[in-house]
């Protein structure tokens, strides 16, 4: 990231900070009995946002390559919206580095344990009587941000996600119901390995709703918990 700032000290605007993320992903995806889906991808992207005189400038990009024209093209127009006034309040830099250090980072896992691993809590959903179809989703997400500024700021920071996902799908006739719930944290690998409770209770949900009275229609005073209430 030496590039960068170098990159900044050709800065010919007021201030300029860049951002930069990169990120590692790994997936794998069922449907039913079918694996539908299995694989890593890797990428980057980035923006500069550039202040002049009360104008702001932004260009974002997806490769290092040509930096110096988007930098160009940003103080361009910071220049082009500038008032010929205003300004920003200096801040001291920060230089930081936050990184992850974790005994079971996904990283270190290949996709056929992680494949594995959905796989067994599909069987799981598969096994009760009733449930005909599912959908079970493995995620892990690896990314590294930095930001640098001409004010002399430089942080890096990296994060990491695992989580996994489970639908199940429970018919009696023409009645069909299904049941969903989901587990993830920032943590390893690990804290995924153990749901089997949650798959059986989501197999079990769905069966049950097919015995479920119906609700008659009107208004309700209802207990929302947090799964429902935060999708408002």
């Amino acid at each position: 990231m030496e590039e960068i700032k170098r990159l900044l000290e050709k800065a010919s605007v007021d201030y300029v900070e860049i951002h930069i993320e990169e990120y590692e992903k790994s997936h794998v995806d069922y449907n039913g009995r079918v694996l539908k889906s299995a694989g890593k991808s890797y990428g980057m992207f980035g923006n500069i946002r550039a202040f002049h005189r009360g104008g702001w400038g932004f260009v974002s990009f997806t490769e290092l390559k040509g930096l110096e024209k988007k930098l160009r093209e940003a103080e361009g127009m910071a220049r082009l919206t500038s008032s010929g006034k205003g300004g920003l309040r200096s801040l001291k830099p920060v230089k930081r580095k936050v990184k992850i250090k974790l005994p079971d980072d996904p990283r270190k896992f290949s996709l056929e344990e992680k494949k594995q691993l959905a796989e067994k809590y599909n069987k799981i959903l598969l096994s009760n009587k009733g449930v005909f179809n599912t959908v079970v989703g493995y995620l892990d997400h690896f990314d590294r941000r930095w930001i640098f500024n001409t004010e002399g700021t430089e942080i890096m920071e990296e994060r990491i996600y695992t989580g996994l996902r489970m639908t199940a799908f429970a018919r009696d006739g023409t009645n069909v119901q299904t049941a969903f719930d989901s587990y993830g944290e920032q943590e390893g690998f690990n804290s995924v390995t153990s749901l089997e409770e949650m798959a059986e209770d989501v197999a079990k949900t769905a069966v049950d709703l097919l015995k479920a009275e119906k609700v008659e229609g009107g208004k309700y005073t209802v207990i929302l918990d947090p799964k429902l209430a935060g999708v408002f």
